[in-house]
């Protein structure tokens, strides 16, 4: 199976397990942090 990314940054780390007869993959992925928005008063 192939799936893009649904976020926009970098893959740390994979970590597959097994559940009886399932397969599970956890990714970790570093995302940057949003611009903060500076609003005068």
């Amino acid at each position: 199976m192939h799936e893009p990314l649904r976020f926009i940054g970098q893959v740390v780390e994979g970590t597959v397990s097994r559940v009886s007869d399932r397969w599970f993959l956890s990714v970790t992925v570093e995302i940057p942090d949003p611009p903060s928005v500076r609003r005068e008063s």
